[in-house]
């Protein structure tokens, strides 16, 4: 927002990356700036703006050119497949309710082989059957149906739903 000839903004990160310590490389260009590594706010003067944001680009890049970028998805537990039952799941919805601040659990097995091979459904959806715990699960991979699954056993993560 420009106000007066001064830009205000607010900066909110992403875990690994400390928003702060880049605006600190930065502080010549700007008014002022606050906050700490996951959000901050800033002033910068209006004419500055461009050159603010060509250096503000600029250290991010090379921090961002020396870390691994790939989404990560964090496992709140590895279990078992016999694991998998009505207790585990009665157990997890006396966490609700699930949203935002309190997302659903995921869960991660090792080692699981398919039942058959995966097939596509809904024409976007991937479908697999995993044989655990003496029972065939079904998985849906929603928006996944355009990736290969390779072969042989796998890591699987998921939600209990």
């Amino acid at each position: 927002m420009d106000e007066g000839g001064v830009g205000r903004g607010s900066c909110r990160s992403v875990p690994g990356f400390d928003l702060l310590s880049h605006l600190q490389r930065c502080w010549p260009l700007l008014r002022r700036y606050g906050g700490h590594a996951m959000a901050a706010g800033l002033e910068v003067d209006h004419e500055r703006i461009p050159e603010f944001s060509a250096r503000f680009n600029e250290v991010c890049a090379d921090t961002l050119s020396r870390v691994d970028q790939r989404q990560q998805l964090l496992v709140d537990a590895w279990i078992q497949p016999w694991d998998i039952n009505d207790h585990l799941y009665h157990d997890q919805n006396r966490l609700r309710p699930f949203g935002h601040s309190n997302p659903l659990p995921v869960w991660a097995v090792r080692n699981v082989t398919p039942a058959y091979p995966p097939r596509v459904i809904g024409g976007k959806h991937l479908k697999i059957l995993f044989p655990m715990g003496g029972k065939t699960r079904e998985a849906i991979g929603f928006g996944m149906g355009d990736r290969e699954v390779p072969p042989g056993p796998l890591d699987i993560a998921f939600n209990l739903i």
